[in-house]
């Protein structure tokens, strides 16, 4: 989906693993997936960073999670992370399509 920005959360044993990836017109938009995780990996005590189109990041604070994830949603919305004009003003997409997973691995009994 060229649209699409996606951030995927796991957790598995005490540590954070963060992956984010843009399809094509959401990069072209200047939403950058290394932006994303350079943002939000320092929430979980970690850092991380990559390319536009993808990215990892990790961490080691397990309950900031949520927290990680839900700056995804700010960042989008406040338009801080696409590329800006000469006026400063962010160039916002017309639409994205935003997904966000949080997967929790538990040891099997």
């Amino acid at each position: 989906e060229p649209k699409i920005v996606g951030v995927l959360a796991s957790v598995k044993d005490g540590k954070v693993t963060l992956l984010a990836v843009c399809g094509k017109e959401a990069v072209a938009s200047g939403v950058k997936a290394g932006d994303i995780i350079k943002a939000i990996a320092p929430i979980c005590g970690g850092k991380g960073g990559g390319k536009p189109d993808s990215a990892m990041g990790g961490g080691t604070e397990v309950s900031k999670v949520d927290d990680a994830l839900a700056a995804v949603d700010d960042l989008i919305l406040s338009g801080d992370v696409y590329k800006r004009q000469a006026s400063d003003t962010p160039t916002m997409p017309r639409k994205i399509n935003l997904c966000k997973i949080k997967l929790l691995y538990r040891k099997e009994r």
